[in-house]
């Protein structure tokens, strides 16, 4: 199961614990102006209102506050960001200001901005610890998780007894070694973020996050077991969530416990017969128990995937695997040219469309998908290689270099720009390096691949 269904999807507190909207309300208080959240919609007329009223009096900035939250909760989100910037600009020497509109952006996941307005406070006052908590915030969401370590250490330089700091630090760590594909590269870093979630997961400021991410991390470190442990914590905080539910069915299975793999795919259909992910797995799970009619009661587990999901390239191949070992070879055949037609650096899908083809009497076209599943496993085997060296020899940065390459070969481009990013933070002139990055926008950077 791919990390990327594991990912947190909600702020993190704001960065770590969860945004609530009332918490903006509460950030964005200045000296001169306390925020009410609105209750009713914002209509076009109040919006001319508080335009005219900014109109009028353009430096005060109670009026522009007012402004920039209809216009946020009108979803006028560039309306908005425009308005912060004059904010910013009237008041640039005031801490409490500048500490609200980085916020305020954050709030409309202009990540960039609030980058911007955050850099600039933590350069002017170095010692707000919530300063750097804000630009780590603002790194994290763009993916530039070893920026965000940096800033996260500042914040538990500042305030180490802070428990949301250490697990902002613990998440950043823990995001960089898993963006690499495979097996764990920067498994310092791992280890350093058990550590901190060690601390945390269990304690009273433990929702279920800190367990969610403490059971990823161990996992990926090979400690099943002590996953399983976690993530059944995480499950019992919270028993609806479906990413600690994702999680925990991935521990089970690494642990070798697969009827409770079984137990809580079931679970979760009962409370969502439409999830894509539980199905696929369901699927897996029958054919591993090798249950009567398990071919065709697996493909209909993976044909109601791909319905639901058509994007993800694995429950294509998996369906066409399925249908090949019940003779339905041109259904087989459709599922997996889809699954390449998605990802063509898939080297299960090219084997079995070698298979299919042979079955088929087109010797040809076997003998050129299985030419292209060996060159992919070829190419895998080298990533895994250098992902070895590079782990072992951290401060070699040819090796990093040729990692990087290796990743783009096989279309990791999110490790790959995270190997590009290490790079220049060890060698900031490094004109090769900064090239790649500039190419790489985070915007075009693909999921992991299963």
């Amino acid at each position: 199961m791919s990390s990327s269904f594991l990912l947190t999807t909600t702020c993190l507190s704001w960065f770590v614990g969860g945004c609530r909207q009332e918490d903006l309300h509460k950030s964005t208080r200045t000296p001169e102006h306390t925020v009410q959240p609105f209750t009713a919609p914002v209509t076009d007329t109040r919006l001319q209102a508080l335009r005219s009223a900014v109109a009028e009096a353009p430096n005060d900035l109670s009026r522009r506050w007012d402004l920039t939250h209809a216009l946020r909760e009108a979803g006028r989100t560039r309306e908005a960001a425009q308005q912060l910037s004059e904010i910013s600009r009237r008041a640039p020497d005031s801490e409490t200001t500048l500490s609200a509109v980085g916020r305020a952006y954050f709030d409309l996941r202009l990540f960039a901005d609030a980058e911007h307005v955050f850099h600039t406070l933590t350069q002017r006052w170095r010692n707000r610890a919530d300063g750097w908590e804000g630009l780590a915030g603002a790194l994290y969401f763009q993916r530039r998780y070893l920026d965000a370590i940096e800033a996260a250490r500042q914040c538990v330089k500042l305030a180490p007894n802070e428990t949301k700091y250490r697990g902002l630090l613990a998440t950043a760590l823990m995001e960089h070694a898993l963006s690499s594909p495979g097996a764990p590269v920067y498994v310092d870093e791992l280890r350093e973020a058990r550590r901190e979630l060690q601390g945390l997961a269990g304690s009273a400021a433990d929702k279920g996050d800190y367990s969610l991410r403490l059971g990823r991390v161990s996992l990926s470190l090979g400690d099943s077991a002590d996953a399983v442990r976690s993530l059944e914590y995480a499950r019992r905080l919270n028993p609806v969530r479906m990413d600690v539910l994702y999680a925990l069915l991935q521990a089970y299975r690494s642990d070798g416990k697969v009827l409770y793999a079984r137990r809580i795919v079931e679970d979760g259909l009962n409370q969502r017969p439409d999830d894509a992910v539980l199905l696929d797995a369901r699927g897996q799970l029958i054919l591993a128990e090798d249950e009567p009619n398990a071919n065709e009661r697996a493909a209909k587990a993976f044909q109601a995937a791909v319905r639901l999901d058509p994007s993800r390239p694995q429950y294509h191949e998996r369906l066409g695997a399925a249908l090949i070992r019940q003779n339905r070879l041109s259904e087989a055949k459709e599922a997996l040219l889809r699954s390449i037609a998605l990802d063509s650096h898939r080297t299960f899908a090219n084997q079995q469309l070698a298979t299919l083809y042979l079955r088929q009497g087109d010797r040809v076209r076997s003998a050129e998908y299985a030419a292209k599943a060996n060159a992919i496993s070829r190419s895998e085997t080298t990533l895994r290689h250098l992902q070895n060296l590079a782990s072992d020899h951290p401060a070699d940065i040819s090796l990093h270099f040729r990692l990087a390459d290796a990743y783009l070969a096989l279309d990791h481009r999110s490790a790959a720009l995270e190997e590009y990013r290490l790079i220049q933070r060890r060698d900031p002139k490094n004109a090769r390096a900064r090239s790649a990055i500039a190419t790489l926008p985070d915007t075009s950077l693909a999921a992991p691949r299963e």
